[in-house]
């Protein structure tokens, strides 16, 4: 896994968040709270960074023509969904949302990083 670009992606990162209760060492906590405060980060940001650097990592490692082609999929309805100004409340979810997520997954297939969109 690869720190700094888990740094880097924490300290951009600005998603609508959910609650997740996670019980942790006491130790482990400060110590990762000195981490974060010495890199400049948020300790829930640096959290959520690690998360989805791991799954980028194992979406990449797992790679294949069926996932590019369900993102691509996915892309497209989505798109067709904003483009009919169908929006959360009609669907339940936010298809701009899920759209952004889909494009960035296809970029780490493609081994992009998403910041170099």
């Amino acid at each position: 896994m690869n720190i700094n670009k888990a740094i880097s992606l924490a300290k951009g990162s600005d998603e609508k968040r959910i609650a997740f209760n996670l019980k942790i060492p006491e130790t482990l906590k400060s110590d990762f709270e000195k981490f974060c405060k010495k890199n400049n980060v948020k300790v829930t940001a640096m959290l959520l960074a690690l998360m989805q650097t791991a799954l980028d990592e194992d979406l990449r490692d797992n790679r294949n023509i069926d996932s590019v082609t369900s993102l691509q999929n996915t892309i497209m309805t989505m798109n067709e969904l904003i483009d009919n100004n169908v929006d959360e409340s009609d669907v339940g979810f936010n298809p701009l949302v899920v759209k952004k997520a889909a494009e960035r997954k296809l970029s780490v297939l493609a081994g992009m990083s998403p910041d170099e969109e």
